[in-house]
């Protein structure tokens, strides 16, 4: 269970806990027995939402594994402006609420860039997404490349939580963070990387591989 839940988890928890107990007051309420189900339900799909479930890295040479779980929206060239300056491929992730939100590192390294983004709470899955919502951009440097990735908030999600910071030394499949609620996540690669997913196909955190490195 990822801790960043724990605040949320135990508040329902709270909540339906004195639903529940004042129907021994008034049994008849269909109110509030409607309210408690509902709170019960509500508890369990946030017990959902906040897993945090152990991963087995893949352990291949010069791979990027997906930083997320979710669908690959779409693959593309572009250039990243933050810490490449330049032209990169960018891989698209989509988190839906049902999804494990707990990101992980895609590759071992030390952070080189870290920079939070206040911004907009556009739909995950609008292209302006990456450009106009609320985010944080990570660089990490390893021995042969830099990979950038982006936490951007969605229309649900308003809450980015990320640990790591520059000059940080990372390792690959290692928890850095989660964005609640549904969200997205951008990873870009060098533009000669061997990308190994294609749109619409669902990825592990910390297992997928998304990319090979030449």
């Amino acid at each position: 269970m990822a801790k960043e839940g724990y605040p949320i988890i135990f508040s329902v928890l709270v909540v339906s806990f004195i639903l529940s107990f004042s129907i021994v007051f008034v049994p008849d309420s269909y109110l509030l027995n409607g309210l408690s189900t509902l709170c019960w339900i509500v508890f369990a799909w946030v017990l959902w939402f906040f897993r945090d479930p152990e991963r087995k890295n893949p352990n291949v040479a010069n791979s990027i594994i997906s930083p997320a779980d979710g669908k690959i929206l779409e693959v593309k060239e572009i250039d990243e402006p933050y810490v490449v300056n330049g032209k990169t491929k960018v891989v698209v992730i989509f988190m839906n609420i049902f999804d494990c939100h707990v990101n992980r590192i895609p590759i071992s390294g030390k952070v080189n860039f870290y920079k939070y983004l206040e911004g907009e709470f556009l739909a995950a899955f609008d292209d302006k997404a990456s450009d106009k919502n609320e985010q944080t951009v990570i660089g990490i440097k390893s021995e042969k490349v830099t990979v950038v990735f982006k936490q951007i908030a969605g229309l649900i999600a308003r809450r980015i939580i990320c640990k790591v910071r520059e000059n940080e030394e990372v390792a690959q499949g290692d928890r850095f963070g989660l964005i609640k609620f549904g969200s997205r996540v951008d990873i870009y690669l060098p533009v000669d990387t061997e990308i190994k997913v294609k749109p619409k196909q669902r990825v592990r955190a910390g297992e997928s591989i998304i990319g090979i490195l030449k």
